[in-house]
């Protein structure tokens, strides 16, 4: 694995051009005491160049440029989502993995036995290789016919969700008819792998809904709020300072927090009643998140500094 603390944006262009053939694995992106902003950065940086499958003009020695053009599959693992964009996060499937959801002694038996794995990785190429125009076709058939199954529901999560999905399907079918054709697994036991990866499928829907949705939250109370001062529907104060650098402010009953020269300071339970109530009086809508939910969403964000 990779560990994206380490590496440089440069670099993890250059190795997702490399392992192009199989899944690069990025690990550690964990929060850090001292910000994430740089694991943010690099994180989504990485995500657009594959979604848009643009690349990175690097100079090299000689004055010859090189550019890395990223493409295959990236697993990012870690203890938080590091992307905050929602154009970012559509890109992406998000699986969250409870304490408890991973067999320890069957995972100590597969890596015991790694070479089985990197063998059948060889035999699924060379597989593809052999069929390669038959796999093409059936793989473009498949994923066209999941999407046109998952657009309807799927596209209210985000337009790009139905075909990130779709790819999933079509890819874990073509990878199951490689087992029967070339290993000989009995089909009962194909089905009920399928059971299994239709579960995780359905999670990670949820799973990705309620994220994008955290993230949309906080913008709105943002936005919200905005329109609200705008509107002078509520207010902030200005702090007053006092002989002995004492701070006073003279509050008024839609007085939402108050401000100095370097910061805004929001009292969180009267502006989130005070935005709650309007979005519900104007759209007919609320958060989905509660207050303390929103107020991680906006910290993970950087739309909020916490005192």
């Amino acid at each position: 694995p990779v560990n994206i603390k380490v590496a440089t944006e440069a670099s993890l262009h250059r190795l997702m051009r490399q392992f192009r053939d199989c899944v690069l694995l990025i690990d550690d992106a964990a929060p850090s005491v001292s910000g994430n902003e740089v694991t943010y950065k690099k994180c989504e940086n990485i995500v657009r160049a594959v979604g848009d499958d643009t690349g990175r003009i690097v100079a090299g020695r000689n004055n010859k440029v090189n550019i890395y053009k990223p493409s295959g599959l990236i697993a990012l693992t870690g203890e938080f989502v590091p992307l905050r964009d929602t154009s970012s996060i559509s890109r992406c499937i998000i699986y969250k993995l409870e304490k408890g959801s991973i067999n320890p002694k069957k995972l100590y038996k597969l890596q015991k036995n790694k070479d089985i794995y990197v063998q059948c990785i060889i035999d699924y190429i060379s597989w593809i290789y052999d069929n390669l125009d038959e796999y093409i076709a059936e793989i473009t058939d498949l994923h066209v016919n999941y999407r046109k199954n998952l657009q309807k529901n799927l596209s209210k999560i985000h337009s790009r969700f139905p075909d990130n999905v779709s790819w999933l399907y079509a890819v874990f079918d073509m990878f199951c008819k490689f087992l029967i054709d070339i290993y000989s697994v009995p089909k009962n036991m194909i089905k009920q792998w399928k059971k299994i990866f239709k579960t995780a499928i359905n999670r990670t829907i949820k799973e990705n809904k309620l994220y994008l949705k955290q993230q949309n939250d906080a913008k709105l109370f943002i936005e919200t709020l905005q329109n609200l001062i705008n509107q002078k529907q509520v207010d902030l104060v200005p702090i007053i300072i006092k002989e002995k650098n004492k701070k006073s402010a003279i509050e008024n009953p839609t007085t939402i927090g108050y401000y100095d020269d370097t910061y805004v300071y929001l009292k969180p339970e009267i502006a989130y009643a005070s935005t709650s109530k309007w979005l519900r009086n104007n759209i007919q809508s609320g958060y989905s998140l509660p207050l303390q939910a929103l107020l991680n969403s906006l910290k993970e964000q950087n739309m909020i500094i916490p005192d």
